[in-house]
């Protein structure tokens, strides 16, 4: 009997001691989480400057009288500069929203919801590395044409 309550305790000590193995997946997949926001987070500053200097580019273009104004690029311009905001934006709401699973939530209700999170982060961080892509297209056709309208002069 002493044998049966001594291993018991055993269990008991083992299982209460660290995080069993559904805590240890749940944890793995909320870092994840946090490693893909840590990707992505770094670019926020990258999304305003980039936004700054589109919109640089075209007060520029409508400020110089001696070319005609490009109103394609300019319409280009304002809709990646909004995308900028956008991405901007949808980081900011995913990080106000993010929690991480209490320890009272069941373990598939948690796993779940981690899912669905890094699939939305990934979202974010894959809309943020596109936009980023796009401006940066934008700026340096534009730096393509001020140089090529400077060497005509």
């Amino acid at each position: 009997m002493k044998l049966k309550w001594g291993i018991l305790a055993l269990a008991f000590l083992a299982f209460s001691c660290g995080p069993n193995e559904q805590e240890k997946q749940k944890i793995a997949k909320g870092e994840a989480v946090m490693a893909v926001h840590d990707e992505a987070m770094p670019k926020m500053g990258l999304l305003t400057k980039k936004r700054a200097e589109l919109k640089e580019v075209v007060q520029q273009m409508k400020a110089d009288t001696t070319h005609p104004f490009d109103s394609a690029f300019a319409e280009n311009a304002t809709e990646v500069m909004v995308q900028l905001q956008k991405a901007s934006d949808s980081m900011m709401d995913w990080m106000h929203n993010y929690k991480y699973p209490a320890d009272d939530v069941p373990f598939a209700e948690a796993i779940q919801y981690i899912d669905e999170q890094k699939a939305e982060i990934e979202a974010i961080r894959n809309q943020t590395d596109q936009v980023l892509e796009d401006a940066e297209k934008l700026l340096s056709t534009a730096q393509k044409a001020m140089e090529h309208e400077s060497e005509e002069e």
